[in-house]
């Protein structure tokens, strides 16, 4: 199988990470790999809402060869915005 989707979460620097000497923690996440389109979805909204949104501030996803930005507007809802560039794009890259 091979993957269609990777999704990236993110968490900003915020204060305990200062405090702690941490000054990127967003370098050592850790890409999610999809084998399933359907599952990409389900993905986000667990990532978001379920598993940890205190731990995440935001997603970068790669699907097919696009790359998107995924941040939460409500508490319920999310939204996503194409990009070209990100810091972090080379580890959600989609390798043929």
């Amino acid at each position: 199988m091979s993957i269609v989707a990777k999704i990236l979460p993110v968490r900003r620097t915020n204060y305990f990470d200062t405090v702690k000497g941490v000054f990127r923690p967003a370098e050592n996440a850790t890409a999610v790999e999809l084998t399933e389109v359907s599952k990409i979805k389900e993905t986000i909204i667990n990532l978001l809402f379920t598993d940890s949104p205190q731990t995440v501030d935001y997603l970068v996803v790669a699907y097919s060869d696009k790359t998107y930005l995924v941040e939460r507007d409500s508490d319920t809802s999310y939204c996503k915005k194409e990009i070209t560039y990100h810091p972090l794009m080379s580890k959600v890259k989609l390798t043929a």
